[in-house]
């Protein structure tokens, strides 16, 4: 059974021919596509004995308080009920683009709104009002690279905190969606200044969501926290160049550094076995 059909093939079936390109108005092809995309999920999420449901918002819902609590009631009652909501905007009826930032109105008592362009942003804006514990924003790549990946010098980043991570370069959007790694960037950054704990991953990668909620390594994690630490790559390579030079060195020399690194063990015992009885401690609590 075919499941989907793209939105040219279901305006234009091979059985009608037409002339020239078909242009559909975006809000026709919005309504069309809706229901191919609600059938497929149905049909995907029926295989786990899943149920879903279709919410539709607009821009507008967000900046309206009795529309964000209704919107907030009712995600809240589906996930209750142990049925998916599957939200997106309702491109049928969207006004024109509008800059709320500009108009003066608040998001709530403590920022101004995120003008909502894609579903990145519309993400941000729904984990917020919901609380989420975790907002997952999936990419065709692993998170976010110092330089466009595949670029000469790209270095990934496990975490990135937006105050001091700020020189990151990005590349050209992939040509699906209407966003990139630029939005996802900012909707997250938007996201983690309200309490939200985001994950930017692949999508393509197998069981993803599933290991990003087991706490594994997966993806790039935002952080507010200013760590003034080196990171775990850094120290690696420290380590290993401090390896070389120790093969450099004399015999004498090699036992003197020993000697320092007993003292500074016998000095720091006590921190030591603090930190290790807090660490055991922590690890059987979870």
């Amino acid at each position: 059974m075919r499941m989907s059909m793209s939105m040219r093939e279901t305006l234009s079936p091979k059985e009608i021919q037409y002339q020239g390109s078909l242009k559909p108005e975006p809000r026709a092809a919005a309504a069309v596509g809706q229901s191919g995309l609600m059938a497929l999920y149905d049909v995907m999420f029926s295989q786990y004995g899943v149920k879903i449901a279709q919410v539709l918002v607009t821009k507008p819902d967000f900046y309206n308080k009795d529309s964000r609590y209704n919107l907030k009631s009712t995600v809240l009652e589906l996930i209750g009920l142990n049925i998916i909501p599957v939200v997106n905007t309702n491109d049928v009826v969207v006004p024109p683009e509008v800059d709320y930032t500009s108009t003066g109105l608040k998001y709530n008592e403590t920022g101004q709104v995120m003008n909502i362009k894609d579903n990145d942003s519309l993400a941000a804006h729904l984990a917020a009002e919901v609380q989420a514990d975790l907002l997952i924003l999936m990419s065709d790549v692993n998170g976010i690279y110092t330089l466009p990946p595949g670029q000469d010098g790209a270095r990934f980043l496990y975490s990135y905190c937006p105050s001091l991570d700020g020189n990151v370069v990005f590349g050209e959007k992939s040509g699906v969606g209407l966003g990139g790694m630029e939005s996802k960037v900012s909707a997250a950054s938007w996201a983690l200044e309200r309490g939200i704990a985001v994950v930017i991953c692949n999508g393509t990668n197998e069981q993803a969501v599933s290991r990003i909620v087991q706490g594994k390594r997966i993806g790039t994690f935002f952080t507010d926290h200013k760590s003034l630490t080196v990171t775990v790559e850094t120290r690696a390579v420290n380590a290993k160049k401090g390896s070389r030079r120790l093969q450099e060195l004399s015999g004498e020399q090699r036992a003197e550094v020993i000697m320092l690194l007993a003292e500074l063990l016998q000095n720091r015992k006590q921190q030591i076995l603090q930190a290790n009885a807090r660490d055991l401690r922590e690890a059987e609590e979870s």
